[in-house]
């Protein structure tokens, strides 16, 4: 899966537990599974997020959304975002 696929499906996994619908372990550890050639200047913003994610298993909304304000998750997904923009171009 491209960097800029896994940005999108990871953004959802992140974004189910605030939507009401439960995460179980299962799916986090299949969302991160499927990460595939990590490059390595995203590895640490990667470990966040699943840390994040495996923290968020069984969160109410209010709690995931706790999880989702944490400045390390944010510049998490801004360094992926950030590479996506850089390296993932439309064209």
């Amino acid at each position: 899966m491209s960097v800029a696929g896994q940005s999108m499906a990871l953004s959802m996994l992140m974004l189910a537990p605030l939507m009401g619908q439960a995460l179980s372990e299962s799916d986090v550890e299949q969302a991160f599974a499927s990460l595939t050639d990590v490059p390595p200047e995203l590895q640490s913003a990667v470990d966040t997020l699943h840390t994040a994610a495996r923290s968020a298993i069984g969160a109410s909304p209010a709690d995931a959304s706790a999880l989702l304000s944490d400045p390390a998750v944010n510049d998490a997904m801004d360094a992926i975002s950030q590479y996506v923009d850089a390296h993932c171009s439309s064209e």
